[in-house]
C-alpha cells in the first residue's frame, strides 16, 4: 500500500459509489469480517460515515447525495498482512453531478481539484442501469417505416439517448486529460 492513495469513484446515479463506501466503512471499522484492511486511527469526523452505514446495515437506500455536495471520506488504513500503513482518500460525489459533467461540458473548479490530486479510479455501473447502445444494423427495425411516420422517425435527440458506455468513456476521457500521473482504473 502506499502512503497516501486518493481514488477517484465515479459512476452515474445509483450505480453503487455510496453503498460501496458504507461497505467498507463498516468492513474495516467494525473487525466484523475477517478482511486484510483495519482502520489505524478514526477520522475526526465520521458522522457521515456512520450515517450511511446505519442505512446499509439496515437495507434502505442511501440517501441522494447533493450534486454541488462533495463528502471527502478520509480513512488511515493498515494493510494487516503486510503491516503496512496508508491514507486513502475518496470523495462521494453526487452521480447526477456526472451526468450534469457530460451534458453541460464543465468541471467545477472542486472537481477539477479532486482529479488532480486522484491517483485511482472506480469507475461504478450498475448493470441494472444501462442504456444499451442501437447498432446500425438494428435501425431499420428501430425506426419506424412509411412516410406517415416522420414525425415519430425524426424526433429530437436527447441526452438520455445517450447509451452509458459513452456517458462513462466521457468520464474516463475526461479524467486522462486532467490527471497528471500513471492511473489504476478499476471496475466495481
Amino acid at each position: 500500500m502506499n502512503s497516501n492513495n486518493d481514488f477517484l469513484l465515479i459512476g452515474l446515479p445509483q450505480s453503487g459509489k455510496s453503498t460501496f463506501i458504507a461497505a467498507l466503512w463498516h468492513v474495516v471499522e467494525s473487525g466484523e469480517l475477517p478482511s486484510s484492511f483495519k482502520i489505524s486511527s478514526l477520522p475526526e469526523e465520521r458522522s457521515y460515515l456512520n450515517t450511511i452505514r446505519e442505512a446499509w446495515l439496515k437495507c434502505k437506500s442511501l440517501e441522494r447525495n447533493k450534486v454541488d455536495q462533495i463528502s471527502t471520506i478520509n480513512l488511515q488504513i493498515e494493510d494487516t498482512q503486510n503491516k503496512l500503513n496508508g491514507s486513502v482518500t475518496f470523495p462521494d460525489v453526487s452521480g447526477e453531478m456526472y451526468r450534469m459533467q457530460f451534458e453541460t461540458r464543465k468541471l467545477s473548479s472542486g472537481y477539477y481539484q479532486l482529479l488532480k490530486r486522484s491517483n485511482g479510479i472506480l469507475l461504478f455501473i450498475n448493470p441494472n442501469d444501462v442504456k444499451k447502445p442501437i447498432l446500425i444494423s438494428e435501425w431499420n427495425s428501430v425506426i419506424p417505416a412509411g412516410e406517415e411516420n416522420m414525425e415519430q422517425r425524426y424526433k429530437p435527440w436527447e441526452f438520455s439517448d445517450v447509451p452509458t458506455q459513452v456517458m462513462l468513456v466521457d468520464l474516463l476521457q475526461i479524467a486522462a486529460a486532467v490527471i497528471d500521473i500513471p492511473c489504476k482504473i478499476g471496475i466495481v
